[in-house]
């Protein structure tokens, strides 16, 4: 649903939505670990990682979304 509204101006910039999915997503885990609710016992490999996994979740997300919002237009 989020994807389909707010974010659909990354549907044609994939690679830009993977960058900004690969920033700002790790930044949620920080704001975790300033508030004390989560702990991290190697904070820049994990946010490392976090990034990494960021990317290729939007990636694959954006991917998908667009494949299924092309085929829903072809039966239009």
């Amino acid at each position: 649903m989020t994807i389909g509204h707010s974010l659909n101006w990354l549907i044609d910039k994939k690679i830009l939505g993977s960058f900004l999915g690969a920033i700002f997503g790790p930044l949620s885990y920080l704001s975790g670990l300033k508030f004390n609710l989560i702990a991290f016992p190697d904070l820049y490999s994990n946010i490392a990682l976090l990034s990494a996994y960021w990317f290729m979740m939007m990636l694959i997300i954006l991917n998908f979304y667009d494949s299924r919002f092309l085929k829903r237009l072809e039966k239009r």
